[in-house]
């Protein structure tokens, strides 16, 4: 991840029309500025899905450890 990297993510909201990034653009961002962010990951089938959430299950403390998305 680079600079030019957060400049496109923010780049690429702006020119959607949207002011806020998304959950994982987010996360690229704070990883970037070297802040802490949980594990995640986009998941494009329903294998990957299945897989994704395994991964949350069996890297989280508690349930609130993870949160989703929200609008």
């Amino acid at each position: 991840m680079s600079l030019a990297s957060v400049k496109e993510i923010i780049g690429k909201a702006r020119g959607e029309g949207r002011y806020k990034l998304l959950e994982h653009e987010s996360y690229e961002v704070l990883r970037y500025y070297g802040l802490p962010v949980p594990k995640f990951g986009l998941a494009s089938s329903s294998p990957s899905r299945l897989r994704s959430s395994a991964l949350r299950q069996s890297t989280t403390s508690s349930p609130a450890t993870y949160c989703g998305g929200v609008g």
